[in-house]
């Protein structure tokens, strides 16, 4: 349920807030259309996250990646 709330409010930043960078701290590949969805929209993408087990998928569209 989680995972849902946070990606609800991450799009309705991406479509209605006067935002340049979206950041979440996340390892989970579910936030991946979130993150295709803000760069589609122009937006630099902010991934930290942590091992074992970081998505290489997040790693490979985020602008930004630290891996903590």
């Amino acid at each position: 349920d989680v995972d849902v709330t946070i990606a609800v409010a991450a799009m309705e930043a991406i479509f209605t807030k006067n935002i340049d960078i979206l950041a979440l701290a996340t390892r989970d590949a579910d936030f991946l259309p979130v993150i295709q969805k803000a760069k589609e929209y122009g937006k630099k993408v902010i991934i930290l996250g942590s091992e074992p087990g970081f998505s290489a998928s997040l790693m490979n569209a985020a602008d930004w990646v630290e891996i903590l």
